[in-house]
């Protein structure tokens, strides 16, 4: 018996469809999907909405339109969304959740680059190495006191998909203090994880990691109140979303407390005038958002979803799909 071949479209831009749905992907996603009509983008869909009628399938990424009632009219076959990108907030409505529809993620691809650049920066904060080169371009050779990797402690602010990751990848010797209000210690098995309070995490953590999702109830959760119980040369990574860390606190501690580092590659939502402050400061260390996906590790997000959208096909259950309940508490 012939395989079933669902009726598909790519629609995300062109850049992020090149990078995702890669030729290798392309063609087994063709040797199980019927693709009727070529990739689409916002724009396109934009000018002939009649084009999304006859999907049952759609492949989303970077760019992919809001899938709102308006949109959601035109695709009348739609069943399933396999996202070959991390967070679906932009995608996503309460209309979308009402047809019933189906959405299924790369997430926890994505999540891998995130949490080795987290590992690579704690590691290299644990021994203090922003201050070190700071102080070695001053020509000042003394090494600071630097906890190191044995019996230092991390904290993790959230602890979901990149957080669980970042904390298997830690080496055994470190404690790791979590907050997350979904945290339940009875289940986990790590005996390096202990469920802490924020205030206690600010206060003991060597490095502090955010990991937090954009919620109502998480912006600006990180505080001068927070960052005021920092340790001495303590450093804060920020690979989450920028809206949840108050940057104007943040520079005002910077600025009266210089043994701190902090390592921001989320930072492209705070406003030109707070920007142009972070970027003046000697202890910070600003990036683009490289954590996630680049370039040839988008091809992991692509092979994920030709092995989701194989199983919706063959009817087994998915592996990384994402319901409604799981994505009010997601980034």
């Amino acid at each position: 018996m012939a395989l079933r071949k669902p009726k598909s479209l790519y629609l995300l831009n062109d850049n992020a469809r090149k990078l995702v749905y890669t030729s290798d992907v392309g063609e087994r996603l063709q040797a199980c999907c019927d693709f009727y009509a070529e990739p689409q983008t916002s724009d396109t869909v934009a000018r002939h909405p009649e084009v999304l009628e006859a999907a049952e399938v759609i492949f989303s990424g970077w760019g992919t339109p809001t899938m709102d009632a308006a949109f959601l009219s035109h695709a009348k076959n739609l069943k399933i969304v396999c996202h070959g990108a991390g967070t679906i907030r932009q995608i996503v409505t309460d209309d979308f959740w009402e047809r019933g529809l189906r959405i299924t993620t790369a997430v926890q691809a994505n999540a891998i680059p995130v949490a080795q650049f987290a590992l690579g920066q704690i590691l290299f904060c644990l021994k203090f190495g922003w201050q070190h080169n700071q102080r070695s371009k001053a020509n000042i050779r003394q090494q600071l006191p630097a906890p190191g990797a044995w019996g230092s402690k991390v904290g993790l602010v959230s602890f979901g998909n990149i957080a669980k990751l970042v904390s298997e990848m830690l080496p055994q010797e470190i404690e790791i203090l979590v907050y997350d209000p979904y945290f339940n210690q009875a289940q986990c098995t790590d005996p390096r994880v202990r469920s802490v309070s924020l205030e206690t995490l600010f206060s003991e953590s060597h490095v502090v990691s955010l990991h937090t999702p954009n919620l109502p109830a998480t912006r600006g959760m990180i505080d001068r109140k927070l960052l005021d119980r920092l340790r001495p040369y303590a450093s804060i990574i920020n690979t989450a979303r920028s809206a949840v860390l108050r940057h104007d606190h943040l520079i005002e501690v910077l600025q009266s407390r210089p043994d701190l580092w902090a390592i921001l590659d989320v930072f492209e939502d705070v406003d030109e005038a707070l920007q142009t402050q972070l970027r003046a400061l000697p202890n910070t260390s600003l990036t683009p958002h490289i954590a996630g996906s680049l370039n040839a590790e988008c091809l992991r997000m692509g092979q994920y979803i030709v092995e989701e959208v194989s199983r919706y096909i063959h009817d087994q259950p998915l592996q990384y799909e994402i319901t409604q309940n799981q994505h009010t508490i997601m980034a």
